[in-house]
């Protein structure tokens, strides 16, 4: 058994609506565990989504995150990571890319799956949205592999087949990067 977490709930998702949900995409879960306050019973607005194996719940997780949740009434989108637990993160190097010029129907799925083809150390990929959910024509995708990232960086620049817009890629400046640049002026 392998687990994902699903945050950004609405008092209305129980048991049976998230695993409604899942099947829509022709994805079985095994079960799902509601997170409660301790104290008042409310839920915490987050859960925890069982799969049979490993391989079963990262697929789900690449191919479902991201996308509109069938049968919410508002624009609401899956909102998927690893479950941990309360495990340490996994602290090995993430060898990010920024990718630009993305068409709007590109989703985190298709983005994964673009690169994932094409370099096995692919770990993940990531579309910026708007508060609407609309993509902001951008995202991210994380490699473990510094020699694949480097790769990905000159074979893909240009490169065509994902949306309808030829890629725009750099590396990927880190947040806390940033940050300390903001502060410095």
């Amino acid at each position: 058994m392998a687990s994902l977490w699903m945050g950004d709930l609405e008092p209305y998702m129980d048991e049976n609506f998230i695993s409604r949900a899942f099947a829509t995409f022709g994805e079985l879960v095994q079960s799902v565990k509601i997170i409660r306050n301790k104290l008042t019973g409310v839920p915490a607005g987050y859960c925890f989504v069982e799969f049979q194996d490993q391989s079963t719940a990262e697929k789900c997780l690449h191919k479902v995150n991201g996308k509109p949740i069938p049968g919410a009434p508002l624009p609401k989108r899956f909102k998927l990571n690893y479950a941990t637990y309360g495990k340490p993160p996994d602290n090995s190097a993430d060898y990010s890319l920024f990718v630009g010029d993305l068409s709007p129907e590109v989703d985190d799925g298709m983005l994964y799956e673009f690169f994932v083809k094409l370099y096995p150390s692919c770990r993940g990929g990531k579309v910026v949205m708007d508060q609407l959910g609309n993509s902001k024509g951008y995202g991210f995708i994380k490699f473990c592999d510094a020699a694949e990232q480097k790769r990905a960086l000159t074979e893909c620049q240009g490169a065509v087949g994902l949306g309808t817009k030829p890629l725009r890629i750099s590396l990927a400046i880190p947040k806390a990067y940033m940050k300390k640049l903001a502060m410095m002026r």
